[in-house]
């Protein structure tokens, strides 16, 4: 919001110039702190400095000061490493709701001492299954090619390097073509031991649109009816795009506290030999409680004050400038990043344009006379949803093990859509998820299937209107029934 007012104010070429004298000022302070630099990584705790190794941690704490960041903590915990149990502090960067922990961390490591050969028994006796090795090779790699992990260790070594210590089942989970490892740290208990204080606020999306619609309003008004330096100008120069920053392996560059690496050992059998080793995590755990807040603390500070239009979500920054100013955001957005040492995902990063993939959606902005934005769902995830419903109806019954994820995938793509039609297909749907075993589908729940899937692959997308609101139209109504009123 303040880039935007800054950009109707002053007008494009001020917005650079002050995007310019920011990143020479950032520059120069890297070069000052680099002596420092040095000796910080040289103090550290060696889990923490190979997980930090590259970072520019006195740059950072210091852009942080200059921008009176709230989380004053937030220094000591990138050089002491992140913890995910226990009490949270508040970050000051969003609003409370404090949920309570149900263990302490001292019953929680109690407690390992029965919860532990319980989990290590059963990792021990489980099968190996199609993704196994796969599975395997992906967390070899994170040991000796990227030092996310400790060397694999027995049950012995581990006893005598942590004594209380809990066993963490790794899982796949398969997305398209990549298989993404899962940590289960809420059957160890140590999500039960996390107490949250922060709540996530998650509006990157609706902040978007917002900024998005605005933009084109501006670029359609005169200038003798808005007076900004935006208006008048070109529009194919004026013309908003957009992209989107993706910071790669988000919670894998960030350091666990040493003292909290015993909360998350990572298990997994050996796909040959089929003996069980515990790879000890220096990095935040996906699938721990408290690495949510921990991750997104830093990510909402790296992109700030970059003066470009763009918002946060978890690891994506989606990011929207005129087209004018297109190049320098593109820039800027990954010479920030690049200076504090945090990487991005380039290798299918897309340049700006009118039209791009956000947070699961497409965004297109490409309506000729900017009367309006268009949000539809992406092609490749409704026909992957169209092919599973394609499935249901060709076998004509579902499975009950089935319902739950299928249901959710349709009404999030439903829900770009926001139609009377599509909500009436889930509620002749929604009685089947009380069911249990295979379920046979009668008419209605045929036709409801059918009537879901031609609105995922031709239903039209959202349109929200670059047009300020006029006069709000108030409709009574009434119904009738047998009798009167």
């Amino acid at each position: 919001m303040v880039v935007l007012g800054h950009l109707l104010i002053e007008g494009p070429v001020k917005v650079l110039r002050r995007k310019l004298d920011m990143i020479t000022q950032w520059k120069a302070w890297a070069a000052e702190l680099e002596p420092a630099e040095a000796e910080l990584h040289k103090s550290l705790a060696p889990s923490v400095a190979e997980v930090v190794k590259g970072k520019r941690l006195l740059l950072l704490d210091r852009i942080a000061k200059s921008l009176q960041w709230p989380d004053t903590r937030l220094h000591q915990d990138m050089t002491s490493g992140f913890k995910i149990v226990g009490e949270e502090f508040p970050s000051g960067i969003f609003p409370l709701e404090p949920r309570p922990a149900t263990l302490t961390p001292e019953e929680l490591l109690a407690q390992s001492r029965s919860t532990k050969p319980l989990i290590w028994g059963q990792i021990n006796d489980s099968p190996l299954d199609a993704n196994s090795r796969e599975l395997f090779e992906i967390t070899e790699a994170e040991y000796r090619e990227k030092g996310w992990l400790e060397q694999p260790r027995t049950w012995e070594e581990l006893e005598l390097l942590f004594g209380d210590w809990l066993p963490a089942k790794r899982f796949g989970v398969r997305q398209r073509d990549k298989l993404r490892p899962i940590d289960d740290l809420a059957a160890n208990g140590a999500n039960s031991a996390f107490a949250a204080c922060d709540k996530l606020t998650l509006r990157a999306f609706d902040e978007l649109v917002w900024c998005a619609t605005y933009c084109e309003y501006l670029c359609k008004k005169e200038p003798s009816t808005l007076s900004s330096p935006v208006v008048g100008i070109k529009t194919d120069r004026a013309r908003p795009l957009l992209k989107t920053i993706d910071l790669k392996a988000a919670y894998k560059q960030l350091p666990l506290h040493p003292e909290h690496r015993r909360f998350c050992v990572v298990f997994l059998k050996h796909p040959d030999s089929s003996q069980v080793r515990g790879y000890a995590s220096r990095v935040l755990p996906f699938g721990a409680s408290g690495s949510v807040t921990c991750f997104n603390r830093v990510a909402r500070l790296i992109l700030q004050e970059a003066w470009i239009l763009n918002c946060n979500y978890f690891d994506d920054f989606p990011v929207l400038e005129l087209s004018a100013l297109s190049g320098s955001a593109d820039s800027t957005a990954h010479c920030i990043p690049d200076l504090l040492g945090f990487e991005c995902s380039t290798e299918k990063e897309e340049p700006f344009k009118s039209s791009a993939d956000v947070l699961g959606v497409t965004v297109d902005l490409s309506c000729e006379d900017l009367s309006e934005v268009r949000v539809r769902n992406r092609e490749v995830k409704c026909c992957e949803v169209a092919a599973s419903v394609d499935e249901v109806l060709d076998r004509g019954a579902i499975r009950s093990a089935e319902i739950a994820s299928l249901f959710g995938r349709i009404q999030f793509l439903e829900g770009q859509l926001m139609g009377r039609m599509g909500r009436l297909a889930l509620s002749e749907l929604r009685s089947l998820g009380t069911s249990g075993g295979i379920l046979k589908l009668g008419d209605s729940e045929r036709h409801a299937f059918q009537n879901l899937r031609e609105r995922l692959l031709h239903g039209p997308p959202r349109a929200i209107s670059a047009r300020p609101p006029g006069a709000n139209v108030i409709v009574f109504t009434g119904g009738l029934r047998a009798g009167g009123w």
